[in-house]
Order: C-alpha cells, then sequence, then structure tokens
C-alpha cells in the first residue's frame, strides 16, 4: 500500500472522529486481510466486505 494513501486514509479517519461521526470503508482493501490490523489501528469504525471475506476476517480477528 502506498504511504501516500495511508496517510490521506488516516486524515480522514481523525477528520471525522474529531466531527463526532463514524468511518467506514467498503470494497476491497475493508476485506482485505492484511489491511484488516492496519485500519483498526488508524480507527476505522466499520468494514463492509464481500461474504466470501467475512470468514478470513472473522478468524484472524474473533
Amino acid at each position: 500500500m502506498s504511504p501516500s494513501v495511508l496517510t490521506l486514509i488516516k486524515q480522514v479517519i481523525d477528520a471525522s472522529h474529531a466531527e463526532g461521526k463514524w468511518t467506514g470503508m467498503c470494497g476491497e482493501l475493508a476485506g482485505d486481510e492484511r489491511a484488516t490490523l492496519l485500519l483498526l489501528g488508524m480507527g476505522l469504525d466499520e468494514f463492509s466486505m464481500s461474504a466470501i471475506s467475512i470468514p478470513r476476517i472473522q478468524e484472524d480477528y474473533p
């Protein structure tokens, strides 16, 4: 993942939280088990992913 994109994602999360709002992500990145821990650490509140991705993520993060 590009450091610039990660920085932008973190800025969006921080800005929304500063306004008292939650931040969610949908799409392939939300269902990527390699990115889940990073996004959780950034403070992402909600993940929307394809049904096939859910068991993999639940297995890694019960």
